[in-house]
């Protein structure tokens, strides 16, 4: 691993477990008042993948850990990346019949297929449906 890539997972790191020990205070504020949701948009990918995967998805932040660390290896937080020759795409690389289900998912829900938001609809679809 490089040292520009060990030096970012290491704030990840940090990101993650100083947005954890926040986050129970912010639940607790406005749990009862009303439902503040992210604008994906409008963070940097690895925010983004970040908050939905704890928040949207309620993972533990060992799971999260692995499925950012993975994903940085994969496509470097890039959602438009292109692999293997054209046949693996996005976030996690989704390799052929995979990638096209992908995109099909992406289209039928209405969710950008390049956008990282999509992308974890689509993998929460998979982790929870297969």
């Amino acid at each position: 691993m490089t040292r520009h890539k060990s030096t970012r997972l290491l704030a990840l790191l940090i990101a993650l477990i100083l947005c954890m020990s926040q986050a129970s205070a912010i639940n607790i504020v406005h749990e009862k008042d009303y439902e503040v949701i992210p604008d994906y948009s409008q963070m940097d990918a690895e925010m983004a993948i970040f908050t939905y995967l704890s928040r949207e998805m309620k993972l533990s932040p060992a799971v999260v850990c692995g499925i950012l660390a993975n994903i940085e290896h994969e496509s470097d937080f890039s959602p438009t990346a292109w692999g293997d020759g054209g046949t693996s795409y996005g976030l996690c690389q989704w390799h052929e019949s995979r990638c096209r289900s992908l995109f099909s998912f992406c289209w039928e829900n209405g969710n950008d297929v390049d956008s990282v938001y999509g992308q974890m609809k689509y993998l929460q679809h998979e982790l929870e449906e297969d």
